[in-house]
């Protein structure tokens, strides 16, 4: 991660850290960042509101219109953050170098801040929602320099790149919560330990209109924290929303070796008591779906049909056998549905603690997932739903990156996608799962049927089945649904 060169800050100086003062802005350009500032102030009461009623109102979840908006009204406690200041603002906070040559010193450093760790949740101060509250601002309209890093062949968006902003985000507000006003440093060390749920909200991302992220800690454990976040893009002067998404985050002592308690969470409206509740059903349904995995429980009585049914279907009627195996019209054997890649994970790559960056994992495995929904479709897919994607261990700097994807289920013009992460250092041969993701496309068209032809296949058909059925509703298709690599 090298230097940022920064553009327009759009940010009250309250909530700015401690570093070197910016150069001085060109009149024309300060009058642009100035309207854009003076614009979201305007729009602020209405895209809080909005960004806890997004997608989860179909989930049944009444969000909050109160609580969580009030205290940010007043411009010196709320501020619009560029995309730029978060990637910056979370190396200030972590004292990260971004010369790969200091960062063992770095890490060095942090060793000091151990005395800055509670004992106990007890000894921590309560925290409000609206204290990790933070809107940041992708302005690809309005700073169209920026637009290329996002841009695909066909004049759309990379989800992939999005996927990396909301990591980033993820965990800039999990510092925000947890902040310590003693020290400039965070003795915290934030991972991304589950990406739970991203919901698409059916709206276009074009590379020509600026994009708000919105998001807060909506429910804490001990040293686990549940952050919403949702995405907006301006159209026709309002912002629209586009997605929603919960992750996981986990807090580590400050070399990162052990857990860490993180601030309770004080709850202020019945709308706030709501999310909250939501976070621990969401946890109960976590460990719902981990204790009736596929790797360790048998399948269910109607999952046994069903692959029992699929396997006749494709034994050949002109012999009595088990062992001929022909597909029915309009089917692709699973494993013919297979894509791979390899990266060598470069310093580059690599977050504030010198682990590969959990975004780039994940923009790595959409694109992979992406080019496999769209080989085996035939058309171009559209991103639905992304959801459980577990970060089991660290990738180090070094390694050698290997991920295979394949489609695991299908139904009428949807495509179920998991891509598997394996690791391998320079030095030895041995692979290790990183991560596995699920990602749930819509074809333009209706997709043939997928069939396993073993056992395991099949288990990895009816996890599939479970994901999809997983989503929160039906997406209905639009023409302007653009979101792509």
């Amino acid at each position: 991660m090298g230097a940022v060169e920064r553009g327009p800050v759009l940010r009250p100086r309250s909530l700015s850290l401690s570093r070197a003062p910016l150069p001085p802005v060109p009149s024309a350009e300060r009058r642009a960042g100035l309207g854009l500032w003076s614009r979201a102030r305007r729009q602020a009461s209405a895209m809080k509101r909005a960004a806890l009623r997004l997608c989860t109102l179909s989930k049944g979840l009444l969000a909050p219109s109160r609580g969580l908006t009030q205290g940010s009204e007043n411009p010196e406690k709320h501020g619009v953050f560029h995309i730029h200041e978060v990637r910056d603002k979370l190396r200030e906070i972590v004292g990260a170098s971004t010369n790969w040559r200091d960062h063992v010193k770095a890490m060095e450093e942090r060793k000091l801040l151990h005395g800055f760790l509670a004992e106990s949740q007890k000894g921590l101060p309560p925290r409000r929602m609206k204290d990790s509250y933070i809107e940041v601002l992708l302005p690809l309209g309005s700073q169209p320099e920026l637009r290329e890093k996002y841009l695909t062949v066909q004049n759309t968006v990379r989800f992939g790149r999005i996927l990396e902003d909301l990591d980033s985000l993820g965990v800039l507000i999990c510092y925000m919560h947890n902040k310590i006003h003693s020290t400039k440093m965070s003795p915290l060390s934030i991972v991304t330990a589950l990406v739970d749920k991203i919901d698409m909200c059916k709206k276009s991302l074009s590379p020509e209109q600026d994009i708000k992220f919105s998001g807060h800690v909506s429910w804490v454990g001990k040293t686990s924290m549940e952050v919403k976040m949702h995405m907006f893009q301006l159209h026709d002067n309002e912002f629209s929303p586009v997605l929603d998404a919960t992750f996981v985050m986990v807090a580590r002592d400050s070399e990162n070796k052990g857990p860490a308690f993180v601030n309770p969470l004080t709850l202020e409206s019945p709308e706030e008591e709501e999310l909250f509740r939501q976070g621990e059903l969401n946890r109960g349904r976590r460990v719902t779906f981990s204790s009736t995995s596929l790797l360790k429980m048998a399948p269910t009585a109607e999952e046994r049909t069903t692959i029992h049914e699929m396997f006749l279907n494709t034994l050949d009627t002109k012999t009595i056998s088990f062992r001929s195996r022909v597909l029915p019209p309009n089917a692709v054997w699973m494993e013919n549905s297979k894509l791979k890649s390899l990266d060598i994970c470069h310093p580059q790559e690599r977050n504030i603690f010198n682990r590969i960056f959990g975004g780039f994992l994940m923009r790595r495995a959409y694109e992979l997932g992406w080019a496999t929904a769209c080989n085996f479709g035939g058309s171009r897919p559209f991103i639905v739903a992304v959801d459980d994607i577990m970060f089991q261990k660290p990738v180090e700097v070094g390694s050698l990156l290997f991920l295979s994807s394949q489609v695991c289920f299908t139904q009428e013009n949807y495509i179920q996608v998991r891509v598997h992460s394996e690791v391998a250092s320079l030095q030895n041969k041995e692979h290790m799962t990183t991560n596995v993701f699920h990602f749930t496309f819509m074809s333009e068209k209706e997709v043939p049927l997928v069939f396993p032809r073993t056992y395991g296949e099949s288990m990895l058909y009816l996890d599939g089945q479970r994901h999809f059925n997983s989503m929160s509703a039906p997406v209905t298709l639009k023409k302007d649904y653009l979101v792509e690599p």
